[in-house]
C-alpha cells in the first residue's frame, strides 16, 4: 500500500495534475515522483499500462 495526492481542482492556477506519492517519516513531508504506468487511481480500480500502450492511445490525440 502506498500513499497518494493530488490536487483536483484549483481556481485560475495552472497546477500540477500528476498524481504523486507522498510519505511522511521523522524529518516530514515528502512528495515524491508522480506514479507512471498507472490508471483508475482514483476511482479504486488500479490497472497497470505498458509504456507502448501509453504512446498508442497519446498518438490519437496528436494533430
Amino acid at each position: 500500500m502506498r500513499r497518494c495526492l493530488t490536487v483536483l481542482k484549483m481556481r485560475g492556477s495552472m497546477h500540477d495534475k500528476d498524481i504523486r506519492e507522498y510519505t511522511i517519516d521523522g524529518d516530514g513531508y515528502h512528495i515524491g515522483k508522480p506514479f507512471t504506468n498507472v490508471t483508475g487511481i482514483l476511482s479504486g480500480n488500479i490497472m497497470h499500462v505498458t509504456p507502448a500502450e501509453i504512446d498508442r492511445v497519446g498518438g490519437l490525440f496528436q494533430d
